[in-house]
């Protein structure tokens, strides 16, 4: 349980920094999918931050 606090306190830490981008290639998995907004959504991961 600690290493997943750890790892919260990280995800937490990077977007409280505007690290949003970056938190995709430590955090999130290849198959998930993005959408902002009323735009499309977009997937595939890290593949998906390369448009941002």
């Amino acid at each position: 349980m600690d290493d997943l606090k750890a790892l919260v306190r990280d995800l937490d830490a990077m977007i409280a920094n505007a690290e949003m981008v970056e938190t995709t290639g430590k955090f999130y998995s290849d198959d998930c999918v993005f959408q902002e907004g009323n735009k499309p959504p977009r997937t595939g991961g890290r593949s998906a931050t390369r448009s941002i």
